[in-house]
């Protein structure tokens, strides 16, 4: 009887162990722990680095290159701007258990200027940048891939290894090189389009300044666009946000040939040429509201191709402002904004001081005649405009005196469009289009 008591008494002990060890490997910081390990090994398992593709959730594209250690250093270069493209950037990361396993890049980099809260350190907005991340979640991976997305604003990353080819090159500073390759295509071919099955014309527009492909097209009879990030990638790629599809076009990538003269749309084993027109597709008109509603007028420089009595004024208007201003006041840019519905337009003056910026707002009505446009001044719209209304009335005066005709400017970097003045055709002013 003894015995038997003795057994029953180890039996929950005996029970007890396995049903431990069970749970031990089964449980949740044990599997995340495991997955941790997996994925540094992955990271610093590629001995050319990662490209990385980056896609803020306010729009537009970056390409990388990272090289993780292995021991919380990565090494990166990025097609944000001359000097990240040329220059290897060290930072710290760390890899740690979430919801979901994590990688955080826990000290300053190429990928926090991007979401630098700061607007005079990459033109973001205030408090936000870019709505880019520098904390990641790690959705997917496979041997040469990993999707993530980031933690605050939800932007995509993902990571694609590394040739050594392609290694080599970034290091070698070609991001810059790919980038101005591009820039001299864009340059010398302003009117690109492709053509679906059903001979339908797509207009196809590079931006440079938001990183985005732009497609428009006639869609029974209501002109629609697109508008895709895009980051620089390998050699001669540009990495798509997201897959296209239209009619029987399907693409995520466009490449530019190695001569330079030409661009092809791809996927998987389809390549789609990218055709070049000597006119606009579509007119100044129909794009206006469409595909975009902006004229950004570079405030504080000579664009090449302004007229005389335009720049003229652009000086008076800036000498006045500053001295209303205190010192280092900058005047970047004034935004031609329509609203085609209403009729409306506002130019919004942009002010910098110091890390703040601030907006001086003009409203107008227009009325279109034709391809001519007559606008009428109706006033401040905020404190900042009443203040400065004396040293921008002579841009004012030049806007409401006369009718302007709006059309494309040819032979820039980007889609750029020009204002004439009829009666002062030396009143004539050139801005991105957005």
């Amino acid at each position: 009887m003894k015995k038997i008591l003795l057994y029953l008494l180890l039996f929950p002990l005996i029970f007890s162990c396995k049903k431990d060890e069970i749970a031990d490997e089964q449980r949740p910081d044990y599997r995340l722990t495991e997955a941790l390990a997996k994925y540094n090994d992955l990271l610093s398992g590629s001995a050319n680095g990662w490209k990385g593709h980056l896609f803020p959730a306010a729009g537009g594209g970056y390409g990388f290159l990272f090289n993780f250690n292995g021991k919380n250093r990565v090494e990166m270069l990025a097609d944000i701007d001359e000097e990240s493209g040329a220059n290897l950037f060290e930072s710290s990361y760390r890899l740690k258990a979430t919801i979901l396993p994590s990688i955080y890049f826990d000290t300053y980099s190429y990928l926090h200027l991007l979401a630098d809260p700061d607007p005079g350190v990459n033109g973001g907005q205030p408090g936000w940048g870019l709505y880019s991340d520098f904390e990641f979640s790690i959705l997917e991976s496979s041997a040469d891939t990993i999707k993530l997305k980031g933690n605050l604003n939800g932007s995509t990353l993902i990571l694609v290894k590394a040739s050594a080819t392609e290694a080599a090159a970034y290091k070698a500073g070609h991001l810059n090189v790919l980038k101005k390759n591009i820039a001299d295509y864009v340059n010398a071919n302003s009117f690109n389009y492709i053509e679906t099955a059903k001979h339908n014309t797509i207009a196809f527009n590079l931006n440079l300044n938001s990183k985005e492909l732009m497609l428009s097209y006639d869609s029974s009879g209501v002109l629609k666009t697109k508008d895709i990030g895009f980051a620089f990638s390998g050699m001669n790629d540009l990495v798509l946000s997201t897959t296209v599809n239209i009619e029987n076009l399907v693409f995520n990538k466009i490449r530019i040939a190695e001569d330079k003269g030409s661009l092809s749309l791809i996927h998987k084993d389809q390549i789609i040429p990218v055709q070049v027109s000597n006119a606009p597709l579509f007119s100044f008109d129909q794009m206006l509201g469409v595909q975009f509603s902006n004229i950004v007028l570079p405030f504080e420089e000579t664009v090449a191709g302004t007229g005389s009595d335009y720049n003229a004024v652009r000086n008076i208007v800036l000498l006045s402002a500053r001295n209303a201003l205190s010192p280092g006041s900058t005047f970047p840019e004034l935004r031609m904004s329509f609203n085609t519905v209403e009729k409306t337009m506002a130019l919004d003056l942009i002010i910098i001081q110091g890390a703040e910026v601030f907006h001086a707002r003009y409203a107008f009505y227009y009325t279109k005649k034709g391809e001519s446009y007559a606008f009428e001044y109706v006033g401040a719209i905020d404190g900042n405009a009443s203040y400065l209304e004396t040293a921008f009335k002579p841009f004012i005066t030049s806007v409401t005196g006369g009718t302007f005709k709006f059309d494309y400017e040819h032979g820039q970097a980007n889609l750029m469009g020009s204002g004439t003045n009829s009666v002062k055709p030396e009143f004539k002013f050139i801005g991105y289009l957005r």
